[in-house]
């Protein structure tokens, strides 16, 4: 009755606050992809600190469309596409795709393409940038067995893009197995249809584990961290990018909420925190209690002190 749940709640959190920037929960991003040329790019919101840079220099995978032509199949006439040979990611150019506002949703564009087997793939990759921000589920990529994607194979969501900014897009095939004849590739607008600009480049299908990733010398890179930006000292390649690193631990606010530290440190230090408190003088501590609040503080700094130390760190502002 002397423990108060409340005191104990926030013990635990004095707890996590205690090691937060000794230890992170565990991040990694697949989110940023170089095209030889950009040396800035944001880091995502998750990441506390990076600790580490790779470039995935080779991947088995299988070209659906470069996006280098415009589709003319079955294109909505309010589609007009174009190739923009100006703003592009791959190849010579992108595909342009200036949207009326008198789009409805569930209007689509269309390509053909020669039949492909994409059974043995996981993920399909593609860059996409629209001039007005769109929410996920707004615009689809198709993927079908029969032409102009009459009825969809997959139907993978885009998901939210930032206005005028160049997204690099990676989506699990649904039904994989079923994909071993695609003949057509569609883009449809299925909600919150409108006036926009759309631009696609380089659609691919990829053997996710089959990459092959090298890391970045750690004097090629640092974090600005005003800006919460990754600057490489040049520009990689066409490379996906992987970041690792990790996120401050959350503190627990309800009973379901995951403990991201090391639980035995975080139950020594708790404990230790509430014997304490409720200990006083010899007079006043008949049970010992700040006794046994040193025991539990040894557990808690054997418990802090075997926490991996972390090597080659750069926190994010």
């Amino acid at each position: 009755m002397r423990f108060d749940p409340l005191m104990i709640h926030g013990f635990i959190n004095q707890a996590i606050i205690e090691v937060t920037g000794l230890a992170f929960d565990p991040e990694e991003s697949l989110a940023l992809h170089g095209d030889g040329r950009q040396r800035r790019f944001d880091i995502p919101d998750e990441f506390a600190m990076v600790n580490g840079i790779y470039l995935r220099k080779s991947v088995t995978g299988a070209e659906i469309h470069q996006c280098a032509t415009a589709w003319d199949d079955a294109v909505d006439a309010d589609f007009t596409v174009t190739v923009d040979t100006k703003d592009y990611k791959l190849a010579s150019g992108s595909m342009k795709i200036v949207v009326a506002a008198t789009v409805s949703d569930g209007d689509l564009m269309t390509d053909d393409i020669s039949s492909l087997d994409l059974s043995g793939y996981d993920y399909v990759e593609f860059w996409i940038k629209a001039t007005a921000a769109v929410v996920a589920s707004d615009l689809y990529l198709l993927l079908d067995n029969v032409a102009d994607c009459a009825s969809p194979q997959e139907t993978l969501v885009i998901p939210a893009l930032v206005a005028d900014t160049w997204t690099f897009v990676r989506v699990a095939l649904a039904n994989p197995e079923l994909d071993t004849a695609i003949i057509s590739v569609g883009l449809e607008y299925n909600a919150n249809s409108g006036a926009n600009t759309i631009w696609l480049s380089d659609i691919k299908a990829v053997k996710d584990d089959s990459g092959y990733w090298v890391k970045m010398d750690r004097n090629n890179w640092h974090v600005d961290q005003e800006a919460r930006q990754l600057v490489m000292e040049y520009a990689p390649g066409y490379y996906l990018i992987k970041l690792t690193g990790g996120d401050k631990p959350v503190l627990l606010d309800a009973d379901a909420t995951v403990c991201e530290v090391d639980e035995e440190f975080v139950i020594a230090r708790a404990t230790e925190l509430a014997l304490l408190s409720a200990g006083g003088g010899p007079g006043t501590d008949p049970d010992a209690l700040r006794s046994l609040a040193s025991y539990w503080g040894d557990i808690a700094d054997r418990a802090k002190r075997s926490m991996p130390w972390l090597v080659g760190v750069r926190t994010v502002g």
